[in-house]
Formats: C-alpha cells, structure tokens, sequence
C-alpha cells in the first residue's frame, strides 16, 4: 500500500512539475526552411511533351463483354505454358490468350459472343488436332 502512494505521488509530482511549455518547445511556423532549387532536369520531364508517358489516363483501354473462348490446355509450369503458347499462335490463325488463375495457366482461344459461334470453333480445333478442348465462359474483346 505504502508503494502504491509513493508511485501515485511521484506520478503527480512529475505531472504538476514540468512548466506549461515543456513539451511543445518547438512551434512548425517559426521554422525558415530555404526555398528548395529543383535540377532543370525535373522541370524537363514534367513539360507537355512527356505527359503522354507519364499521365496513365492515356492508356489505351479495350472494351470487353461477356461471351465464350475455347480452352486449350491448362498447367501449371510456366515454361510449359509458354512453349504451348507460341506453338498455338503460330499453329492457329484466330487470337490464342494465356492467362494465370493459380496455380494454372491456361491457353485460351477466340473471342465468341455467343455458345453457338464456340461450339464451332471447338469443332474447328478438334480437327485441327486439339483433342481436349472446352469451351469457358470469359470476356472477351
């Protein structure tokens, strides 16, 4: 008990005993800092003529909606994604996609609005020598 009032007067002591100022010795609108000197080359790269790759409201935007691509293989090794990926687009004469869902890559083929336009273009890669193909609900282009 007699810790307790010791600790409890000590607390108040220290409180009581600092001047009103103490804490808040330093006021930010005193400070005079210098006027900073920019390099030339800042001034440069913010012109008009490099806004254009700077501003990244000119990036060119695609649309897409809803509709259907064919399937062409799915793994997950990167390198075997990407050597399957630049035989089917030298093979195939219609846009080939390679996407990442992890953990699997997939190869994807077409740009079809509707499940009738898919199923022909499935039709299509099984002859062409896809045999395991599926049509997948995507955006498209």
């Amino acid at each position: 008990m007699r810790n307790i009032v010791l600790l409890s007067l000590f607390m108040v002591g220290t409180v009581l005993g600092q001047s009103p100022d103490s804490l808040f010795w330093f006021h930010p609108d005193s400070a005079k800092e210098p006027p900073l000197k920019w390099p030339i080359i800042i001034n440069q790269i913010f012109s008009p003529k490099y806004w254009g790759l700077a501003d990244s409201t000119q990036r060119n935007i695609r649309e897409s909606e809803d509709g259907f691509r064919v399937q062409i293989f799915e793994t997950q090794s990167a390198n075997e994604a990407q050597s399957f990926f630049r035989e089917s687009t030298v093979a195939l004469t219609d846009s080939v996609y390679l996407s990442f869902d992890a953990p699997f890559y997939k190869i994807r083929v077409g740009n079809c609005p509707t499940r009738h336009e898919a199923i022909t273009l499935q039709k299509v890669l099984k002859n062409t020598g896809y045999k395991t193909t599926w049509i997948v609900r995507s955006r498209i282009e």
